[in-house]
């Protein structure tokens, strides 16, 4: 086939390849339009290492890799969502207790709710750095801030 017979080809379809390009924008476009918002929000934390303020000597524990995987695991750890949970008192919000209702009226409040924290969370250590990502996503932009910089105080 040489390259004039293609370009024929490909003309004498290009109403079909149009439409189907329109058809995709067009699928595409509605899709958007009808999910509901999602924010993200990103904070990072800087796990500092400190000698040992008697001997001057690093804590073998912090040199070592796994350290910093450590410590994404407690922040997405059930625990300490539940925590939050509780010292932000979101039990006491109406609309957050009608959610609950919906979804699972059977499971325990903070247990859910924990649950739905965690699923919004994520949390990644930097490569060869003592740095720690973490992204909240929901769908009120000040909830998700405001989540994303808890992790950071």
């Amino acid at each position: 086939m040489t390259f004039a017979q293609f370009l024929s080809i490909v003309g004498a379809r290009k109403w079909i390849g149009l439409l189907i390009l329109f058809v995709a924008v067009g699928a595409t476009l509605t899709i958007s339009l009808m999910l509901p918002k999602q924010y993200t929000a990103t904070a990072t934390i800087v796990i500092d290492v400190k000698p040992d303020p008697i001997a001057g000597v690093m804590y073998p524990g912090q040199l070592a890799p796994s350290y910093l995987q450590t410590q994404v695991d407690i922040l997405q750890s059930d625990r300490v969502a539940q925590r939050v949970v509780k010292n932000l008192r979101l039990g006491d919000n109406p609309q957050i207790r009608a959610q609950w209702t919906e979804a699972s009226p059977d499971a325990p409040f903070e247990q859910w709710m924990a649950d739905s924290l965690l699923k919004s969370l994520d949390a990644k250590p930097s490569r060869e750095s003592n740095v720690i990502t973490l992204n909240f996503r929901g769908r009120d932009p000040r909830f998700a801030a405001g989540m994303a910089r808890l992790g950071v105080i």
